[in-house]
């Protein structure tokens, strides 16, 4: 396959950049008109959170890509996730609270407050389900009917996106998207380029960005970032399972082990002081006096707390 030039979409900080940019806003029109399919055109968009900001894994703030206000008052968090997350379902819900509940300054009545969306794109699998695109909403269990209109969660799962443009449904605009993210090469956004003009649009942006040296600084940053996260939430996660704790760090550590208390002990808390590194948590003395005198199990929750939250909990 030969090397791709064009920067990843997928890569939260090229997303974020291809979309805030004023030049493309007829595209993030287009995507959202895809996803959201309302009922009236989208006219406007207000971007909230434009700047792009520091990029890291643990900058809790920086994880919302693009949170957005609509012409008709609806607020729009738009988030690309590469990476498999722990709880990310649990994340995403905490993500729309944040963005629905920041509405509200001190006095204002709750009726102030407009509906919030969620729209996430993953390009891995999250859901069980085999729909590519999946909606959820506040149901009666009785009926079905829907309280109200003020939570909507969207996920689309890439890897579950057709492949081929003729497995499309008529009409079905939010798979020409997901292929346009899900492009491997150059050669295959020039194939889809050539087959829509909206996509067509989205690769010219897409070709200015790349040719942007300070984007391909900023992609390169953040892949590193990445990769370094990875590095030291595996090998955390290894650590933690040969001690046996059965049910895994993305569940939470509930129970330590017997056998070994003493070197289960070293280990855990090297692995959290290599978390807190990773994350740049600070170590201050009554941290440290917490690590020293914690159980075994103690030691386990907090490794499973710092993984899954990238903060040393409260």
């Amino acid at each position: 396959m030969p090397p791709r030039r064009s920067l990843d979409p997928k890569l939260d900080v090229v997303f974020k950049l291809l979309f805030s940019e004023p030049r493309n806003r007829g595209l993030l029109r287009e995507l959202l008109s895809a996803v959201l399919r309302p009922s009236s055109p989208i006219c406007s968009i207000e971007i909230l959170n434009p700047t792009p900001g520091k990029q890291h894994p643990t900058d809790r703030g920086s994880v919302m890509d693009l949170l957005l206000k609509l012409d008709d008052g609806r607020r729009v968090h738009v988030e690309m996730q590469a990476r498999k997350r722990p709880s990310f379902v649990s994340r995403g819900l905490f993500y729309w609270a944040r963005a629905y509940a920041g509405q509200l300054t001190s006095g204002q009545p709750y009726e102030s407050l407009a509906p919030t969306t969620g729209i996430f794109i993953l390009d891995y699998l999250e859901l069980s389900t085999p729909r590519y695109h999946s909606v959820y909403k506040v149901l009666s269990t009785h009926d079905g009917s829907a309280l109200n209109d003020d939570l909507e969660l969207h996920f689309l799962e890439l890897p579950k996106f057709p492949k081929d443009s003729a497995e499309r449904p008529p009409l079905d605009n939010v798979v020409k998207w997901g292929q346009f993210l899900s492009a491997q090469t150059d050669e295959q956004l020039e194939l889809l380029a050539v087959t829509d003009p909206i996509l067509r649009q989205a690769k010219e942006a897409l070709d200015r960005l790349s040719d942007d040296p300070i984007a391909r600084e900023e992609a390169i940053k953040r892949e590193y970032e990445l990769g370094d996260y990875e590095f030291h939430f595996k090998r955390g996660m290894a650590e933690a399972r040969e001690l046996g704790l059965s049910q895994g760090i993305e569940q939470g550590i509930e129970q330590g082990i017997e056998q070994g208390r003493k070197e289960g002990e070293a280990t855990l808390r090297n692995a959290i002081g290599q978390a807190c590194s990773a994350f740049a948590i600070p170590l201050d003395e009554r941290r440290s006096k917490i690590l020293e005198s914690a159980s075994l199990a103690e030691l386990g929750g907090l490794l499973a707390a710092i993984l899954t939250q990238q903060r040393w909990p409260s």
